[in-house]
């Protein structure tokens, strides 16, 4: 085989096996966020923005790699490791929209409405329709505040704290509390939102019930279910301007995330 063509098979190779170093953390941040599940990005669309995602990183891996090329076994093994680097990002940064999810899945529960789902196309499964509506509502805050700015400037940064050629870390056992302590995060942060609504079908219960010991004639029981879906109703709108500012201060709380990822990835 001639020289020069075997050097340019041999940059081509440097090329595609940097390439597939470089899409694996992006394409696993995309496989978790909302922002990108809900919206329904897939197939050439998806691909098309890893790859866009990927590409400022890609000639800095072209001179890191060996001239030689790294073994399959190496390359296999980087590969996982990114899309495990990937996967705990894109977990950190959907902590406010499965927060916000929750609080409205608490909240239809709490209204007795748990029969009322929509069908979710991102995950093929069922969803409420408050949790979908919170869900919507800070997906379109996060655009609106320019939000992929902050994934594209999380991901870049993360290549500081974890390169891609590094080897694997040791974790210890405060990755586990440091997991938990997120758990408690994001339903401490569910419960915040949905404690307004909550509050109120609670009143409306308290009502009933007193309405029940002044009169007993009527069936209090199959009020209940109206009357806090009435209240549900009349408290939104009021709540949407909290909702609002409280998601766009959880947003702006997502340049933050590398802190807890270095807690992760020592």
């Amino acid at each position: 085989m001639p020289s020069d063509l075997q050097g340019l098979i041999n940059i081509v190779f440097a090329g595609l096996t940097a390439m597939a170093l470089a899409a694996a953390r992006p394409m696993a941040v995309m496989l978790v966020l909302p922002v990108f599940v809900r919206l329904g990005m897939t197939g050439l669309i998806r691909g098309a923005f890893v790859i866009a995602m990927a590409l400022p990183v890609v000639p800095t891996l072209i001179a890191a790699l060996p001239p030689s090329g790294a073994s399959s076994l190496r390359l296999v093994s980087l590969v996982l490791k990114e899309s495990f680097v990937g996967l705990v990002l894109g977990l950190l940064l959907s902590i406010p929209f499965w927060a916000a999810q929750v609080a409205g899945d608490v909240i239809d529960f709490q209204r007795e409405a748990p029969d009322a789902q929509l069908q979710d196309p991102g995950s093929m499964s069922e969803a409420s329709i408050s949790g979908t509506l919170f869900l919507l509502v800070i997906i379109a805050l996060f655009v609106a505040a320019d939000g992929f700015r902050t994934v594209a400037e999380s991901l870049y940064e993360s290549y500081g704290i974890w390169p891609v050629l590094a080897p694997l870390p040791e974790f210890d056992g405060s990755a586990a509390v440091l997991a938990l302590r997120l758990l408690d995060q994001l339903l401490r942060l569910a419960l915040i939102l949905a404690f307004p609504v909550l509050l109120t079908m609670f009143l409306a219960m308290m009502t009933l019930m007193l309405i029940a010991r002044f009169a007993p004639q009527l069936n209090v029981f199959d009020l209940s279910m109206a009357a806090r879906n009435l209240f549900f109703f009349i408290v939104m709108p009021l709540y949407g301007a909290f909702l609002v500012e409280y998601f766009s201060d959880e947003i702006g709380g997502l340049r933050h995330v590398l802190d807890d990822m270095r807690r992760f990835l020592p």
